[in-house]
């Protein structure tokens, strides 16, 4: 398994422009995460260089990143997601790419991080990801994966709600591509990144964003 086609993406991201659930989840990547994803980012990111958001989409979490000694770099397969990207944050690159084969020179990144994209995957194509983010990176930098927990309080209710309107309303719902490996505890998360190129240097959990990602930060072992 490789993910979802160029295809699927470039229909989701119609969708989700248009959509209720895609409304409401702008205001909380805007309000609520891009302020969550600065803090952390800001505790592991310190060195000058590019750093790729690897699965960007729309990239509305990375708008309050305006370091002017860093360049963030938005890198997706949709073309839609990343023209809405560059046009909605500022100094922002867009590159269309692929996550299995970065477009970028062995130790030539500074850092990779991503939101909601791990869990697209099955493990064996995580392995296969995190050990291309390892050739990329810089020696001693980090990855910053912020990754759904599989009882997160958000991912409960839109279970929910997907439940109810698919099998009793039987109404066509999807808010998302199928997630395959949510995270289900920190030693899930510990067992993924044991079978790495990377060292796990620590995960995050806390109100920053309702309790909705394992943050897991791993380090390019030396």
């Amino acid at each position: 398994m490789k993910g979802n086609s160029v295809q699927e993406w470039e229909k989701y991201w119609i969708d989700h422009e248009r959509s209720l659930f895609g409304k409401a989840s702008r205001i909380y990547r805007k309000y609520v995460l891009s302020f969550h994803v600065k803090r952390i980012l800001g505790l592991y990111f310190q060195q000058n260089g590019f750093y790729v958001d690897c699965g960007s989409g729309s990239s509305e979490s990375s708008m309050r990143l305006k370091d002017i000694n860093k360049s963030y770099i938005a890198l997706d397969k949709s073309h839609l997601a990343l023209r809405n990207a560059v046009n909605k944050v500022d100094n922002l690159i867009g590159i269309a790419g692929d996550i299995f084969h970065l477009p970028y020179k062995s130790e030539s990144i500074a850092g990779i991080y991503n939101l909601g994209v791990m869990e697209h995957f099955n493990q064996s194509d995580i392995v296969d990801i995190l050990n291309e983010f390892h050739r990329v990176l810089k020696k001693d930098s980090f990855i910053i994966l912020f990754w759904p927990y599989q009882n997160g309080f958000i991912q409960l209710v839109l279970d929910c709600i997907t439940y109810f309107l698919t099998k009793i309303c039987r109404i066509e719902f999807w808010y998302t591509p199928e997630e395959i490996t949510r995270l289900n505890s920190k030693a899930h998360a510990y067992s993924i990144i044991k079978n790495t190129n990377f060292r796990m240097e620590k995960i995050h959990f806390s109100y920053g964003d309702f309790f909705t990602h394992y943050v897991v930060v791993a380090k390019k072992k030396t």
